[in-house]
């Protein structure tokens, strides 16, 4: 949403503005999230300058002009988006394959796989706001920010509501220990962690005190 947000407002207003709204969401964003180590909060900073700053020059380079929305630019708009996203999927490439030690090529395959849908949602709600702000500024923004609050919530009941039907279905109702289903996802992610960092894995199966016969 805030994506959505930054792309409106380099279409409409620049890229001075656009940086403007980073800086002060992200201080927002710094007070609310304090438990946050430092550096993370820079690099998420970093990453979306960054990534304002190339949707930008792409912009202006491919004929966009800023200010009302003009249909006839659509190319521009189209491409300014490209660049956003692209910037963003290479950044959190970068930092999932150091994570999961996996290749660049699979971990951007799978965030574009993944998200193409809500890279298109987000270019469509930017235009739908930079159309907005040529007439009714305060409302749009108004309306935006309503949209992005009921948004986050609903996202967030969705995933806690999955996180328990992930740990309910991972253990057993009796005893609450992990199923068998669990140690072979655990078991796959593991093969297929050694596989990419070509580290050895060993799988040591013991029968504790004839368990198994109970």
């Amino acid at each position: 949403m805030d994506s959505a947000l930054y792309l409106a407002c380099i279409f409409t207003f620049g890229l001075q503005l656009s940086l403007n709204v980073l800086l002060i969401s992200s201080v927002i964003y710094i007070l609310y999230q304090r438990r946050i180590v430092w550096w993370k909060h820079i690099i998420n900073f970093a990453v979306y300058a960054l990534m304002i700053v190339s949707a930008h020059y792409v912009f202006v380079q491919t004929g966009g002009h800023t200010g009302p929305m003009e249909p006839t630019a659509l190319y521009s708009y189209l491409l300014a988006m490209t660049a956003y996203f692209t910037v963003n999927v290479i950044a959190l490439g970068i930092y999932f394959m150091l994570l999961i030690k996996k290749s660049l090529f699979q971990v951007i395959h799978g965030f574009v796989k993944e998200t193409i849908t809500a890279y298109i949602s987000t270019l469509l709600l930017s235009l739908m706001l930079t159309m907005m702000f040529e007439t009714h500024f305060y409302f749009g923004l108004f309306l935006f920010l309503i949209i992005a609050v009921l948004l986050s919530v609903s996202f967030k009941q969705l995933f806690r509501l999955y996180q328990e039907v992930s740990d309910k279905a991972a253990r057993d109702p009796r005893t609450n220990l992990f199923n068998h289903g669990y140690f072979e996802e655990l078991l796959e992610k593991e093969l297929a962690q050694a596989k990419a960092s070509g580290s050895p894995l060993s799988l040591v199966i013991l029968d504790v005190d004839s368990f198994k016969k109970i």
